[in-house]
């Protein structure tokens, strides 16, 4: 099987869900004999010589700076998802289509999914198929999709009129359409009536080596990437709600990448570390006592929950931040929605070592068996091999 694999950007450092999956699921596909070309967009500043993908081959390409007219134009009427657009990149796709003659074009994200033949109405024997991350066109109408002040209320209505009209031909061209979770598949079904689906998943690396020993100081670690909506949207209710009634005694540390300069200063003023793109997370797992997971929106990886399970780390989120996982309640994490609630929680398990391990445990087990990338990319593989 040849699959040609489009990814939105460089995989490391992996500081999101998405991230994450384009550092290990590829790799472990081709362990698996898939042969893939992989090809993405360079967003990193000039001068970055990081591969897309360490220890695979891809091809990085850069969209070319507009002129202004041009781009404010495309800045109002289009969200990320579908501007900038990057012409080499669909040439060099078509080029790999004809030459190297794939048996499928895969784009992981819905903005990858412009460069698909088929939604530019290219002919191609090659099977297409596309993970949509989240049901994107619903999201944006929480956390808004531009940082214009200027007629920001005609923007966003803009933005989300072309993005659904962008998610309906996406799925109308598909042979394959991947979400990643039955709630978004069904969510997708509704929306728009239409679209042959089916459920992937997000994934951890699991290994025993990093399944640090329970500490005893009180410590809690919040990861992700925090240029993402929603992960600011949850800092800042942890910060303004939650944190008031945690214990005076527990170490808080923030990792991430992509902060503003104003989120940055209200951490840093709440008097908790900031960590800015770590280069590896397991460390940070192994030092801390939990992992939180502050989510009030969003949909998209779980990425941070099964990389804290992997490392055998318990987990406080809730109910909307696991949606999606078959996680019960207890199987490595707790879910706590009131900022009340969300503070107990955390204080309990800070002050009951035995529970967050027994919790972490059972995680991590649970991970073992269902969310190894091995096991996911066998997943994918037998979904494409039965399109094929």
């Amino acid at each position: 099987m040849k699959a040609v694999v489009l990814i939105s950007d460089r995989a490391y450092p992996a500081l999101s869900g998405s991230k994450v999956r384009n550092l290990f699921l590829w790799r472990e596909l081709r362990a698996q004999g898939v042969e893939l070309r992989l090809l993405g967009m360079d967003l990193s500043p000039k001068g970055d010589s990081t591969p897309l993908v360490p220890g695979m081959e891809a091809e990085a390409f850069r969209h070319r700076r507009q002129i202004l007219p041009l781009r404010a134009w495309n800045a109002a009427l289009y969200s990320y998802h579908q501007w900038p657009y990057c012409k080499e990149l669909a040439e060099r796709v078509d080029e790999l289509v004809g030459s190297w003659q794939p048996d499928l074009v895969h784009a992981e994200e819905l903005r990858m999914a412009a460069y698909l033949p088929a939604l530019r109405g290219k002919n191609s024997r090659a099977r297409q198929t596309a993970t949509f991350h989240n049901v994107e066109s619903d999201l944006i109408l929480r956390t808004g999709s531009t940082a214009l002040s200027v007629a920001k209320p005609l923007v966003e209505n803009l933005h989300r009129r072309t993005l659904a009209g962008f998610e309906k031909r996406v799925i109308g061209s598909l042979d394959r359409c991947l979400a990643y979770s039955d709630v978004d598949l069904e969510s997708y079904r509704r929306k728009y009536g239409l679209g042959n689906w089916r459920s992937t998943r997000g994934g951890a690396s699991v290994n025993e080596a990093d399944c640090a020993p329970e500490i005893t100081e009180p410590s809690a670690l919040i990861a992700g990437s925090l240029g993402y909506a929603p992960n600011v949207e949850g800092i800042e209710w942890f910060l303004e709600k939650v944190k008031p009634q945690l214990d005076k005694n527990i170490r808080l540390t923030v990792a991430g990448s992509n902060a503003s300069p104003a989120l940055r200063k209200k951490i840093t003023e709440a008097g908790i570390a900031f960590i800015d793109r770590p280069p590896e997370m397991a460390p940070l797992y192994a030092s801390h006592a939990l992992s939180l997971v502050p989510l009030l929106s969003g949909s998209g990886t779980r990425g941070r929950i099964l990389e804290s399970l992997g490392c055998a780390r318990a987990v406080v989120t809730t109910t909307i931040g696991a949606e999606g996982l078959e996680l019960a309640e207890g199987e490595g994490l707790v879910r706590a929605d009131d900022s009340k609630r969300y503070a107990e929680t955390v204080n309990q398990l800070m002050k009951n070592r035995d529970e967050r391990a027994r919790i972490a445990r059972s995680g991590f087990e649970r991970v073992r068996e269902r969310y190894a990338w091995k096991a996911v990319a066998s997943d994918l593989k037998k979904i494409w091999e039965e399109l094929l």
